[in-house]
């Protein structure tokens, strides 16, 4: 994979940016924005997933972030939208056609409130950022639950910057309408209360999808990798994932396969495409059709006969004392759909 670094002029700052080079480009491109005292590295591992998967990808830092490399001072919330904007403009320049914004905890806000800015981007995606942050954020600080970093920023500080984008997203909301939004809620957040990423969701309008990743804050973005290939593309005419698993509740079941490149999302398509016939559900059989369920083999046919007997259940791993006498082959298509409903 090849990686670009460089700038773009953004109002009175320069933004870095790294371009991450799409495998197998699918024509959909992600401009992404990290969170407040945060850097573009700590989204690269989601970039680099999503890059690896045929996405052209676009990874700024924002002003004022002394992590980042673009330097500078993030004087005000607008300074977050218009260093989005130059990047979505570059892009477009560079030739992406169908575009989405993307982003962590303040960068979620700021794609949010690009988005509803920029009626040409199709789409955007919010993880971890929930409504009525500014309320929330003033209490943290009060109590000294958390420590809210505001020496890694030049320029505003969290709860001053949040209190300034609540009037910018309160506006953009409803001009997201038609377009397709995914927001992602952490399980182990203790900056963002799923709470608040629900009435966020709630205010929203259509259409849009909740998902929730099992996650603390700090990595929600590089464990929201399998929610976000589930989004759809709508004028590229397709989900970023099959839509015979796009429609699952559980986005993780199949992760490990998503992650590994010369599996990801083509060769999960055809698993859940693809139907096998096992004949015999015995020693070999029991074991095999454990796999085929568990990988996500969409249909699975099973022709064996025999029953179950107290002699099998010392290597037929798909039967317990309770199951002698019963037939194999619907006693073993009873497992398979316990360990996963998701096939037939």
């Amino acid at each position: 994979m090849n990686v670009e670094l460089f700038r773009v002029a953004a109002g009175t700052n320069t933004v870095a940016v790294l371009g991450y080079e799409a495998r197998r480009p699918r024509g959909v491109t992600l401009v992404v924005g990290h969170g407040y005292s945060s850097s573009k590295q700590n989204l690269d591992m989601l970039c680099s997933f999503l890059a690896g998967h045929g996405f052209t990808i676009y990874s700024l830092d924002f002003p004022g972030h002394k992590l980042g490399s673009s330097g500078g001072r993030l004087n005000a919330a607008t300074d977050l939208t218009a260093s989005m904007h130059a990047v979505v403009a570059d892009a477009r320049a560079r030739g992406a056609s169908t575009l989405y914004v993307m982003g962590h905890s303040m960068g979620a806000t700021t794609a949010l409130c690009t988005a509803g800015d920029d009626p040409t981007i199709d789409g955007a995606i919010s993880i971890a950022t929930g409504y009525g942050r500014p309320q929330a954020l003033d209490a943290l600080s009060r109590g000294g639950v958390v420590d809210l970093r505001s020496s890694y920023v030049d320029g505003l500080a969290l709860p001053e910057l949040a209190a300034q984008w609540q009037p910018l997203l309160d506006a953009a909301l409803p001009k997201l309408a038609g377009r397709p939004v995914l927001y992602i809620a952490a399980e182990r957040d203790g900056m963002v209360a799923r709470a608040s990423v629900e009435e966020l969701f709630a205010r929203a309008p259509e259409p849009k999808t909740f998902a929730t990743v099992a996650s603390d804050h700090t990595f929600a973005g590089d464990n929201s990798r399998a929610a976000v290939l589930a989004q759809r593309t709508p004028r590229a005419g397709r989900r970023l994932m099959t839509p015979s698993l796009a429609g699952k509740t559980d986005l993780r079941r199949y992760s490990r396969h998503l992650l590994i490149p010369e599996v990801g999302l083509a060769g999960q398509e055809k698993l859940a495409a693809a139907r096998v016939l096992v004949v015999g559900a015995g020693g070999l059989g029991s074991p095999v059709l454990a796999y085929l369920a568990a990988a996500g083999v969409g249909r699975i046919g099973i022709v064996d006969d025999d029953e179950v007997d107290v002699t099998n259940l010392q290597r037929q791993i798909l039967y317990a004392t309770a199951d002698v006498g019963k037939s194999k082959a619907a006693t073993a298509a009873e497992r398979l759909h316990a360990l996963n409903p998701q096939i037939a």
